[in-house]
């Protein structure tokens, strides 16, 4: 059993051994250990982000304005793309190895023998970092869900739900509705919600009447817009116009802006704060801009449908004079077939990949199900197939790695390794 001394990929190793079988135990046990500890509520104000798609971005979003108005900030993400630390961010950095070790070991100890499976792990530990750490705001990221989401023992100021759409099924339910109920578990007596889109699922508006909770819906309560100004938002009866366009999707920002204006903080929301955060706020693999050899990329780690409907909506706006390629890679929960369909209007070119772990699905498999015969190509890892993409391409083509995390990851690893490989070459000669 690993100690505080002990390295942060040793503690990884140990707290992914574990997996809860009993699906009816619910919060309970968790619940239990964050009470041991103190550590509900971790924060002063706590805002909650459940949603199948857009739940990063809000919480970056949010995280970037809170700071810019001067508050202490703790904030989660999941899953991470190259490195653990990325899961657990205090005032926008990511917390050191050291300071990780220090609280899994707290929680280990604190558990008395209790089974935790690795998500469960991670989240004590960041509740526990976020109250020694003393912050003012917790901004948490759910990772599955709502209602049996680990982050749900914190009862939030403000609760999100981003989007809903057809993810996780086999565990959440298998349409809209019943994946909403789940996600709405978040949803606490008389506090708002706001709904990243315009048309709420009847379990959420069900659930938010018995609960007497406030439902803040885009393009009812507040809104967003772009034109050649620049980004504009409303949110309730604040308005700010003339803004930079956030790195950010603008739906997700707008959201944030929303969410933060309803905390019950001692200080407003001004221009300059929306300023800073259109400008600072960003995040890896959500329509990721990169140029790379005289090639434009973008890196994005949507893998179902709704989020694929919505890349296409975002590379529909920002055409190129040249083609549109995709290096792609599928988990085999995922339907593919969904996500390539979605995009067929605005990619050009498919390049399938494999992805890695027991969820894995091989890139020859994929060009057996959807290659389109003399177009398509596979390639069984995702740095071969972007370096063979990127020698075939054109200046002005434009190159996506999409479809997991696991690609987004491997994608940019390799670009680490070649951009490094210069310096290698030099220190060897």
């Amino acid at each position: 059993m690993p100690d505080a001394a002990s390295s942060l990929n040793d503690w990884l190793t140990y707290i992914g051994r574990e997996r809860p079988t009993d699906v009816s135990r619910g919060l309970q046990p968790t619940r239990d250990i964050a009470r041991r500890l103190g550590l509900l509520p971790p924060a002063p104000h706590n805002l909650i982000v459940a949603g199948t798609n857009g739940k990063g971005s809000t919480v970056v979003f949010a995280e970037s304005l809170l700071l810019a108005m001067g508050y202490r900030v703790g904030a989660t993400l999941s899953p991470h793309i190259l490195q653990f630390n990325e899961r657990i961010r205090i005032d926008g950095e990511p917390v050191s190895d050291a300071g990780i070790t220090a609280a899994l070991a707290v929680i280990d100890q604190a558990r008395a023998g209790q089974v935790l499976s690795y998500f469960e792990f991670a989240t004590l530990a960041a509740l526990y970092l976020f109250r020694e750490a003393g912050v003012d705001v917790t901004v948490l990221e759910v990772g599955l869900g709502g209602r049996l989401d680990t982050t749900n023992l914190v009862d939030g100021d403000v609760t999100v739900i981003t989007s809903v759409g057809l993810d996780h099924m086999a565990i959440l339910g298998s349409d809209r509705e019943s994946i909403a109920a789940e996600k709405a578990g978040i949803l606490r007596h008389g506090v708002p919600l706001v709904f990243g889109e315009s048309d709420v699922p009847r379990s959420v508006q069900r659930l938010a009447a018995e609960l007497a909770v406030p439902c803040v819906v885009l393009e009812q309560d507040y809104s967003f817009a772009l034109g050649e100004a620049g980004w504009s938002v409303r949110a309730g009866q604040q308005r700010w116009a003339a803004l930079p366009v956030p790195k950010l999707a603008p739906v997700n920002a707008a959201t944030a802006v929303q969410a933060v204006s309803l905390l019950p903080l001692d200080r407003p929301l001004t221009r300059d704060h929306l300023v800073q955060a259109a400008v600072r706020g960003s995040l890896p693999g959500r329509f990721e801009r990169r140029r790379f050899r005289d090639r434009a990329l973008i890196l994005d780690v949507g893998h179902n449908a709704h989020a694929a409907a919505f890349l296409s909506q975002q590379l529909a706006t920002e055409p190129v004079a040249g083609r549109t390629i995709a290096i792609a890679g599928f988990f085999a929960d995922k339907d593919a077939g969904a996500v390539i369909d979605a995009l067929q209007p605005v990619v050009d070119e498919w390049v399938f990949v494999s992805t890695r772990g027991e969820r894995g699905t091989a890139g020859a498999e994929l060009y057996a199900r959807h290659g389109r015969v003399g177009v398509d190509w596979e390639a069984d890892l995702v740095g071969p197939a972007l370096g063979e993409t990127l020698m075939r391409s054109k200046p002005d083509d434009r190159i996506m790695l999409m479809g997991s995390f696991d690609v987004v990851e491997q994608a940019c690893h390799w670009l680490q390794w070649q951009t490094a490989r210069p310096e290698l070459e030099a220190a060897s000669d």
